[in-house]
């Protein structure tokens, strides 16, 4: 039977030029790739980027005027789901804000590094698929001093949706959300971006975070409202995350 198969169709093929030539450039290929990326120092395969400081040791002190309320973990069926269990869900209160709408914040911020196989959550798809009806998608730049974007004018995107849930209690819950990534030392605020900037091939490690601001409320705020409020709250916690928090990404060893 082993006689039969090498003498078989297998045995046809080998004696086809077009067919071994075929085979031959493959094989050169397959190898030139690899010695090449190795020559070239190209990286396929990322190793992780600690954190400098773990996004639980942020120190809330530090967010002066926003001051802690509380703060949420997941179950372990969510944080699976989230594909890590490195976050922070916080409600703060901006003491400094005139009025109820923007006053209390949700604040979520986690952290993905090494092999990136995970798709980023984004706030339109996540809450939608609970159950959210996502209107008004809009990006902005908003000036976020000692971000880390000193060469680009210090301008940090930013992301903002209006979800409206289905009725509760006689009245829908109107929801604003505004979020950004940062990722391998730079930002963006699009998964196709986070899929771009994370898997480039000079870079040895790869990391993004995404960073959420929530505004919850019985009415859906003013964009200028909602735009204000997420941007002084980026302003104050993207420096110490920057600073504090996410990779020395300049410092890394990229070769």
């Amino acid at each position: 039977m082993i006689r039969q198969y090498f003498t078989g169709p297998w045995i046809r093929l080998m004696r086809q030029p077009s067919f071994v030539v075929c085979m031959v450039i493959l094989l050169i290929g397959a190898l030139g790739l690899s010695a090449g990326a190795k020559w070239l120092k190209w990286n396929f395969r990322k190793e992780p980027a600690p954190l400098r400081k773990l996004l639980s040791e942020l120190e809330r002190d530090a967010l002066s005027p926003y001051q802690f309320v509380a703060e949420r973990r997941m179950s372990p069926e969510i944080e699976k789901e989230l594909g890590t269990t490195e976050y922070i869900d916080w409600t703060v209160e901006d003491t400094s804000a005139p009025s109820e709408p923007t006053r209390y914040l949700r604040l979520f911020v986690s952290y993905y590094t090494g092999n990136l196989d995970k798709v980023a959550h984004v706030a339109e798809i996540c809450l939608t698929a609970n159950g959210g009806k996502v209107d008004n998608i809009t990006d902005y730049e908003v000036s976020v001093p000692d971000c880390g974007l000193e060469d680009a004018g210090n301008e940090l995107p930013l992301r903002i949706i209006d979800v409206e849930f289905p009725q509760i209690k006689q009245r829908s819950q109107q929801q604003t959300v505004a979020y950004f990534f940062s990722v391998n030392g730079d930002y963006c605020c699009t998964r196709t971006q986070v899929r771009l900037k994370a898997n480039n091939w000079r870079d040895r490690y790869a990391y993004f975070s995404k960073v959420e601001v929530s505004l919850p409320g019985p009415d859906i705020l003013s964009r200028a409202e909602a735009l204000a409020a997420a941007a002084k709250l980026c302003r104050t916690v993207t420096p110490i995350l920057w600073s504090e928090h996410w990779p020395d990404w300049e410092n890394l060893p990229q070769r």
